[in-house]
Order: C-alpha cells, then sequence, then structure tokens
C-alpha cells in the first residue's frame, strides 16, 4: 500500500513539473516586434538655447565644470571641487530614440 502511494505521489510531481515547466516556456515563444528605428543625433551648441540641456545644466550645475580658456595657463588652484570631472568641449550630442533622449 505504502509504494503505491509513493508511486502515486512520484507520478503527481513529475506531472506538476512538468506543466509548470510548459507554462515557462510560453513565456519565450511570444514574438516581439523588432524595431530597427535609427536614433536622431543631433550637435548642439553648449550655449546654445536648447530648453531640455539648459534644464539639465541647472540641475547638475555644469557650468563649474566647463574648462575655462584661462585655466591652463593658471597656475592657482581653485576653490571649486569639480571631482577631476572637465567638460573640455562646446559641441554637445544629443541622440534621441523613441522617448528616450541622451545628451
Amino acid at each position: 500500500m505504502r509504494s503505491k502511494v509513493l508511486g502515486g505521489m512520484l507520478c503527481l510531481g513529475i506531472l506538476i513539473m512538468y506543466l509548470a515547466c510548459q507554462k515557462d516556456d510560453s513565456i519565450t515563444d511570444e514574438q516581439q516586434p523588432s524595431q530597427n528605428t535609427t536614433p536622431k543625433i543631433e550637435t548642439i551648441a553648449y550655449d546654445s538655447d536648447n530648453a531640455i540641456f539648459d534644464k539639465i545644466k541647472a540641475r547638475f550645475h555644469l557650468d563649474r565644470y566647463k574648462e575655462s580658456r584661462f585655466s591652463q595657463n593658471i597656475q592657482g588652484k581653485s576653490t571649486t571641487d569639480t571631482l577631476g570631472l572637465i567638460i573640455a568641449t562646446d559641441i554637445i550630442k544629443q541622440v534621441t530614440l523613441g522617448d528616450y533622449t541622451s545628451y
């Protein structure tokens, strides 16, 4: 009697595992549409009138990281802590794909 109960439990366990694995396989079978769109790339100047970039400059205080044209010849120390980060260009690339924009 005991072996029949254990055999039945074993079959029930195998059946449950088979059904559980079968459900996981259906998730991977879904076809996701492939989007082969090309991102839109624009070149903007650091001081341009781009409203979104102006908000980013104000929020993260990017002006303090902007390299001064005089900073290479001056040997004095600045009291502004830039953590070693310096923005050394006026050219900013704006990359847009869908609703995501990167600078």
